[in-house]
């Protein structure tokens, strides 16, 4: 076997970083979600949802170039594409330990930032309006996750109403982080409604954290793992807003943050833009792309493969049940 002399070992070397530059580079590739139910054939309908996880913003500009579509692995044509307006279903969760002690003001910035977060949805109840749901945390022995506002598509003033409340309560206990997300991700996925659930199911799920990311006393790696994974297997984005200021720092909302494809930011009170620029990201997921196609076979389910393909960030695929 010939070896390579010095200076080869080292180009290759330079090389293979390089590449690794380069692959890293890429980032991640489109995450690609079905909304509501299909509509059945013979003219059938999907919604879908293309997310760019780099930047948490949705794929805008697609046209049916960009997707292909077999049913029980054939091939079939798309009839049309057209940019529609899905919605989002938002669930703001205030964690108020070490934010609301006495004399913080963080506790009041987080509620103004929560308050900017549901002036850029549209709660209207109109059709494809926009879902919002409140989950405030205090300890698990004092009141436990207060507030609790259910989802609503009409009445912003629901979740309005308790944010004096919010600034004003002293909160000096420990508070359960994961508790609210995980209450959170029960409301988005098991909702007590049917009919609720329903509307939650053709709307992109998001939750929206505000803490200072520390959970020491109920937190734990397990935990941690549990809520990424319901929120993958749910297609749950959670975006993650850190208050700073504290005397220590960890990074366990920006792991979950980032392992849902949501985002992260560590709010400075001094400059608000980069948190506002995370909730206009957030309101780009309201659009969608309806696909039409033929579903010329007999009455039954059968399996379609939706795939989003020559995206700047590369192609995705994921799978529904047509009629």
């Amino acid at each position: 076997m010939k070896r390579l002399r010095p200076v080869n070992v080292v180009f290759c070397l330079v090389m293979l970083f390089v590449l690794v530059l380069e692959v890293g580079a890429q980032g991640q590739g489109p995450v690609l979600r079905v909304l509501g139910e299909p509509l059945p054939g013979p003219d059938a309908e999907i919604l879908v949802s293309v997310l760019d996880p780099n930047v948490g913003r949705s794929l805008p500009d697609l046209t049916a170039d960009n997707f292909a579509l077999q049913l029980s692995g054939e091939a079939i044509p798309l009839t049309n594409v057209t940019s529609e307006t899905g919605g989002v279903a938002v669930v703001l969760v205030v964690d108020r330990g070490g934010i609301a002690r006495k004399n913080d003001q963080r506790i009041g910035q987080a509620v103004d930032l929560a308050g900017a977060m549901l002036d850029r949805l549209i709660v209207d109840g109109s059709p494809g309006s926009d879902m919002v749901a409140l989950v405030g945390i205090r300890g698990r022995d004092a009141g436990g996750l207060t507030p609790l506002i259910p989802f609503t598509d009409r009445d912003p003033n629901l979740i309005r109403n308790e944010f004096d409340a919010l600034r004003t309560e002293v909160v000096p206990e420990v508070t359960p982080l994961y508790d609210g997300v995980d209450r959170a991700i029960e409301w988005l996925t098991q909702n007590p409604s049917a009919q609720v659930q329903a509307q939650l199911n053709s709307r992109r799920s998001v939750i929206v954290v505000f803490s200072d990311g520390i959970d020491r006393q109920f937190s734990s790696e397990a935990y941690e793992t549990v809520i990424i994974n319901k929120c993958l297997q749910s297609g749950i984005l959670l975006y993650a807003v850190r208050m700073g200021g504290g005397t220590t720092d960890v990074d366990n909302l920006q792991a979950m943050a980032t392992q849902t494809n949501g985002r992260y930011v560590a709010h400075e009170p001094t400059n608000n833009e980069a948190t506002l620029s995370l909730f206009d990201d957030l309101t780009t997921l309201r659009s969608a792309y309806k696909l039409s196609f033929p579903v010329l076979k007999p009455q039954g389910d059968y399996k379609v493969r939706v795939q989003v393909q020559g995206t700047v960030i590369g192609d995705a695929f994921t799978e529904a049940t047509v009629g």
